[in-house]
C-alpha cells in the first residue's frame, strides 16, 4: 500500500541525460520482493530508504537487514541483487526513487561505499526524496530538470559529509572489533559487518590512518596484549590466546617486530606506555 506516489514524465528527453522515473512511499508486510535477474529494465537504478521496520537486501552471497535510517542503492536488474520484506510480520515502510541513465555513477558509488549505507532522516538525499511527495501524481519536467534531480540525489550521496562518513566508519570498526574476541575477525568479516566492500574499507583506513585494516587490527591485538601484561600476572600463553594469537611464540615474534622488545621486557619496564 502506498502513502504517496509520483511518476515523472520527461518533456523532450535526451538519452544522454539521467532521468527520474518514479518516486513513492510504500508500507508492506509480507509478499514483496524484487529479483534482479527477472527485471528487464537494464538501465534502471533505485535508491530505497527504510523509514520504519526493516527490509532485506542481498547481493550475491551477502545479505543485509536494512533498518530504519538505512538505504540501499543498486541497479534494478543486477542479477546478483534480491531485496524485499523479511517476512517477520513487522510492516516495512520505505521511500524510493527509480531513475534511468546513471548506471555508471551508481556502480561507482556502490564500489566505493557499498550497496547499503546509513543516512538518517536529516541526510540531504533523504530530505530531497521526502520532498517529492509534494506535487501532482504525474509530474511533467524538462530533460534538464529531470537530470538535475537525479544528479542532485547522487551528488548528495557522493559528496555530503565524506569526512564525517569516514569517521563514522572508523568508529564503527572500532566498536565492532571491541565487541569481538581479539583476532577473531578477518578484514572480510569486518567489512561485511560494516556493510561496505573490503576495497572501500581499505581505502578509508589507508587515507585516514595511513595503514590498512589488517595492520590496524594487528595493532589492536598488540594493544590488548600490552594492557594484559600491565594489568595481570597471567602467563604469556594465556595472554597470547586472550589477545588472539595462536601461541606465546607467535605473540613474542609479533611483539618484537612491532615494539622492538619482548613481552617480558615490556612487562618489566615501568616506562613503556601501552601502545
Amino acid at each position: 500500500m502506498s502513502d504517496w506516489e509520483r511518476t515523472f514524465s520527461i518533456r523532450r528527453p535526451l538519452r544522454a541525460l539521467p532521468r527520474p522515473r518514479r518516486a513513492a512511499c510504500f508500507h508492506v508486510n509480507g509478499a514483496y520482493q524484487s529479483v534482479g535477474r527477472r527485471r528487464r529494465d537494464r538501465d534502471a537504478a533505485v535508491l530505497q530508504y527504510s523509514v520504519s521496520g526493516c527490509g532485506l537486501f542481498r547481493r550475491g552471497r551477502r545479505e543485509w537487514r536494512v533498518e530504519a535510517g538505512q538505504a540501499f542503492l543498486c541497479r534494478v536488474s543486477d542479477p546478483e541483487v534480491v531485496y524485499g520484506h523479511p517476512g517477520d510480520g513487522v510492516p516495512w515502510r520505505f521511500m524510493f526513487i527509480s531513475f534511468f541513465g546513471a548506471a555508471a555513477a551508481v556502480d561507482e558509488l556502490v564500489e566505493r561505499d557499498g550497496s547499503v549505507r546509513t543516512l538518517g532522516d536529516q541526510h540531504p538525499a533523504v530530505q530531497l526524496l521526502a520532498s517529492l511527495q509534494r506535487g501532482p501524481v504525474v509530474t511533467s519536467v524538462s530533460a534538464a530538470e529531470g537530470a538535475m534531480l537525479v544528479a542532485g540525489l547522487l551528488g548528495h550521496l557522493a559528496g555530503s559529509g565524506l569526512e564525517a562518513s569516514a569517521e563514522r566508519l572508523l568508529q564503527a570498526a572500532r566498536d565492532a572489533v571491541a565487541a569481538h574476541v581479539p583476532g577473531s575477525l578477518t578484514v572480510a568479516d569486518l567489512a561485511a559487518k560494516l556493510t561496505v566492500s573490503r576495497e572501500h574499507l581499505t581505502r578509508v583506513f589507508t587515507a585516514e590512518l595511513g595503514i590498512g585494516p589488517g595492520a590496524w587490527m594487528n595493532q589492536e591485538q598488540i594493544r590488548h596484549a600490552c594492557q594484559l601484561l600491565r594489568a595481570s600476572n597471567d602467563d604469556l600463553t594465556t595472554i597470547a590466546h586472550a589477545s588472539g594469537f595462536p601461541s606465546a611464540s607467535r605473540l613474542c615474534k609479533v611483539f618484537r617486530r612491532t615494539l622492538g622488545c619482548t613481552p617480558g621486557d615490556y612487562r618489566k619496564s615501568r616506562y613503556l606506555p601501552v601502545v
